[in-house]
């Protein structure tokens, strides 16, 4: 009786071990689609020496990507208070004329935002092209991150022109944050305004401003701005 009451207790530690197990590995599995498709998960699976990637590098994986998104998440937090609330969905597109993407993709264009609602929660959606260098990539990142925080804040939701210069300011200021001086110029040489040409205005007020400050002045007064630049 003894050996049978130890064996039948083997039997269900073995049961409750295996439950255990693919229950973990099962959260693990989903927790780990989550990080790859929105960067954001409960679940560390890996850390930012995993997907490292030189300077000299080309950004052609989604993994590699959403590292890469995370991080640029938290320089916008922590030096301009750009705080993104909802999920961010981030897809490296290898080939524009054959992926299914619910816009027009301009002529050279090499990245786009758009709002997307997911049952009774809106998202974000950004695709950029691969190939990109590492620079170049997080520097459009940021500007359709920037794209990302404005519809969420409703800032200037009536000027698209302002939008796309405050856009080009967030990419202007990453240009020179990676020591990439000529390119950063080249921005202030758009004089189209739904390209971005209204950036040299908001340099005009962000001497008055300071660089970090620009952002919550525009947010404190965005109601008597709203209609401005």
């Amino acid at each position: 009786m003894e050996l049978y009451n130890a064996l039948v207790c083997n039997v269900l530690n073995l049961m409750v071990s295996i439950k255990i197990f693919f229950t973990d590995l099962f959260i693990k599995f989903t927790r780990y689609l989550e990080y790859l498709i929105s960067g954001q998960s409960g679940y560390s699976i890996t850390t930012a020496d995993d997907f490292s990637i030189k300077d000299g590098d080309n950004v052609d994986d989604n993994v590699i990507a959403v590292k890469l998104l995370k991080d640029i998440k938290k320089i916008l937090q922590r030096k301009y208070s750009v705080y993104i609330k909802s999920p961010v969905v981030l897809e490296v597109v290898s080939n524009v004329r054959n992926t299914r993407v619910p816009f027009v993709w301009k002529e050279n264009g090499i990245g786009k935002y758009h709002s997307q609602m997911m049952l009774d929660e809106k998202y974000h959606m950004i695709y950029v092209v691969s190939g990109l260098s590492k620079y170049k990539f997080c520097t459009i990142i940021a500007h359709e991150l920037m794209h990302a925080f404005l519809y969420e804040q409703e800032l200037f939701t009536e000027n698209q022109h302002f939008r796309e210069a405050m856009a080009r300011w967030i990419e202007y200021h990453f240009l020179l944050l990676y020591g990439l001086k000529e390119q950063a110029q080249k921005l202030l040489d758009i004089k189209e305004m739904d390209r971005g040409g209204g950036l040299v205005k908001l340099l005009e007020l962000e001497k008055k401003t300071g660089e970090t400050g620009l952002i919550p002045y525009l947010i404190r007064k965005k109601d008597s701005l709203r209609r401005e630049v």
